[in-house]
């Protein structure tokens, strides 16, 4: 599967072969505009092409042979959020340490020139369930709901006989309901609301991270005392050793960590943890911002940094730029408790 929509058949046609010919004709004959869904208006959207209808008959037919022959391999998919991209150590960063995820890099393979369609939570996450632009699936900014005709990678493996979950963030759905987006998952550990960002409680301040809700195939839970990243990392767990057991059914598990996206909040007991004063600040304080868009020179990164409106006195630059260093260095302790979680 590929995002770029102009090279899709070329290039999958090169790693499926000429026997999956129908599996990228069904693909490619979806609508190019297709109708978006609002959550607030769920009932609408296109569903003369119903994806798990299309998956099994694009499974039942050609594409069976090429899913069925030799052992279906199992697939974990980890996907951070709101992690910038220069923020690993196999990205050449020498102040976070991320000793599983390189490892994974320099064993595997590492994208180093890769782009996102959209820098959203989900138009980018609709874009990798789809294989499509956002133009093309039609989610195009945060809020809307994937419509029902676009075809998704786990409705097609569902299909194929893979057991299938996702467990964290999925942000393509009814916020408030997220048994109306099941697109294939036969297992379901969602945040609630699944707004995108698991945020500040009113009651609860900077414990949110350690005391949420999560909606488990439709019934919601109240997760108490423990950390969010290690929380998910522990149902993972319990899905792949349940697989492991079972052993009957090949596993497709996409798990979705909120961290390091805002608010912030860092681990009870950090895995390694960072001085504020050691970090250094990002090159991109000293920028101007002279002929950039306007959407880019309108604001500063550190104009607000750390500094609410209507804090007195407005802080200093020096604040601001403290503010930065010890934002940095949450979000790395934030990022060596993730990685920790990959290695286990």
């Amino acid at each position: 599967i590929t995002t770029n929509t102009e090279n899709r058949s070329n290039a999958a046609t090169q790693k499926v072969g000429s026997e999956n010919l129908d599996l990228l004709k069904m693909i490619s004959d979806e609508e190019s505009v297709p109708a978006t869904i609002m959550p607030e208006d769920k009932g609408s959207g296109d569903t003369s092409k119903d994806a798990p209808t299309k998956a099994k008959t694009l499974v039942s037919a050609s594409a069976q042979k090429n899913i069925s022959s030799g052992e279906k391999p199992n697939v974990l998919f980890i996907i951070s959020d709101d992690q910038p991209y220069n923020t690993l150590g196999i990205a050449g960063n020498k102040e976070v340490k991320t000793p599983n995820i390189d490892a994974l890099a320099n064993t595997g393979f590492y994208l180093n020139n890769m782009y996102l369609p959209i820098g959203h939570c989900a138009p980018s996450r609709a874009s990798l369930f789809t294989g499509k632009m956002p133009h093309n699936h039609g989610v195009t900014t945060n809020g809307y709901i994937l419509p029902p005709n676009q075809l998704t990678l786990t409705e097609i493996l569902q299909a194929g006989g893979y057991d299938t979950a996702i467990i964290g963030k999925c942000h393509l759905g009814d916020v408030n309901n997220t048994e109306t987006y099941k697109r294939g998952f036969d297992t379901r550990i969602l945040f609630y609301p699944d707004n995108g960002v698991l945020a500040y409680k009113p009651t609860l301040g900077a414990n949110s991270w350690n005391n949420f809700d999560i909606m488990r195939n439709g019934k919601v839970e109240k997760v108490e005392n423990q950390y969010v990243t290690d929380y998910l990392t522990d149902e993972s767990i319990k899905f792949v050793d349940k697989n492991n057991k079972d052993g009957t059914k090949p596993f497709f598990m996409w798990l979705a960590y909120n961290a390091p996206h805002a608010p912030h909040i860092v681990p009870p007991n950090p895995t390694t943890s960072y001085k504020a004063s050691d970090i250094t600040l990002p090159d991109s304080v000293n920028d101007d911002r002279s002929g950039k868009p306007l959407q880019e020179s309108y604001t500063s990164a550190i104009d607000n940094f750390d500094a609410p409106v209507m804090w007195t006195p407005v802080p200093t630059l020096q604040e601001k730029l403290d503010g930065v260093k010890e934002m940095k260095s949450r979000t790395y302790e934030i990022l060596s408790n993730m990685d920790s979680n990959v290695g286990r």
